[in-house]
């Protein structure tokens, strides 16, 4: 009877050890396990909120896309309603602030173009288009050196595709402000980036008619007149140089063509006048 009850006794021994074993192996896989299975959750809590964030920023890049677009047809109000549906859906976007200022700036709403032109170069101080843009604004409010300053950080950014129309803003800005040798350096500069650049060439021609070298001016003229169509500007400068050069010819027949084009421009009037 002794021995049976020893025996029931190691029995229950045994099982006791094989269940201690079995917790001890069992408890550190059960950990492992639940901690894969939170970091598949977070992973799980992650990807949408990702893909959220994803879908916000398309979002808000389409409709800057869709405001620039509707600006570009004349299209405002549609534009405006994009404008701002683009800055709901991320208000930290510098694209929508940039097309708001230049929408505003065609409203004559001064004042809020100039917020959306700080806000857009403060979110994305790297835009060179933007900063163009802003010089331009500025340049018309009669901020020269405000302007000035714009233009050059644009011109400044070497893979901008437009540093010389940058310059020659800068150019036409400085002719506005009277600073005339400035203007000269500024067209200069950006002939030596694009020989043929339009705005540099025509303005550049006007300068060197002012200073009474109009022989300078005409090979300028000429290039210019090589990738543009005649206007009431280039028509008058080319009648004020051929009457210097006496050539009454030249001077009779790009009269008779400004007035046919321009009649209603300032340079028909003063052709005009002249005869």
């Amino acid at each position: 009877m002794i021995h049976f009850n020893n025996i029931l006794l190691l029995m229950a021994g045994y099982i006791f050890l094989m269940i201690q074993g079995c917790n001890q192996s069992i408890k550190p896989e059960t950990q492992q396990s639940e901690k894969k299975q939170q970091d598949q959750n977070k992973n799980v809590r992650a990807r949408p909120m990702h893909r959220y964030r994803l879908d916000v920023a398309k979002s808000s890049e389409l409709n800057a896309q869709l405001c620039a677009a509707y600006i570009k047809k004349s299209r405002y109000v549609v534009a405006m309603e994009k404008c701002k549906k683009s800055l709901e859906y991320d208000s930290k976007n510098a694209k929508p602030h940039k097309w708001l200022a230049v929408l505003y700036q065609r409203l004559g709403q001064t004042g809020k173009a100039a917020k959306h032109f700080k806000r857009a170069v403060a979110l994305d101080s790297g835009d060179a288009g933007t900063r163009n843009n802003y010089g331009t604004f500025l340049c018309k409010q009669r901020k020269y050196a405000a302007a000035e300053k714009q233009f050059l950080l644009a011109a400044g950014d070497p893979l901008y595709p437009a540093r010389a129309f940058a310059l020659a803003n800068a150019g036409v800005c400085m002719m506005e402000a009277g600073q005339h040798k400035k203007a000269e350096q500024y067209f200069r500069s950006a002939l030596r980036i694009d020989l043929f650049n339009s705005l540099a060439l025509i303005n550049l021609a006007q300068i060197r008619f002012d200073q009474g070298s109009y022989k300078s001016a005409m090979p300028l003229l000429k290039k210019w007149s090589m990738r543009n169509k005649q206007n009431a500007r280039s028509l008058w400068l080319n009648i004020q140089i051929a009457k210097l050069n006496r050539n009454k010819d030249r001077v009779s027949s790009l009269g008779m063509l400004l007035n046919a084009r321009f009649p209603a421009s300032n340079e028909a009037q003063h052709y005009r006048k002249m005869n």
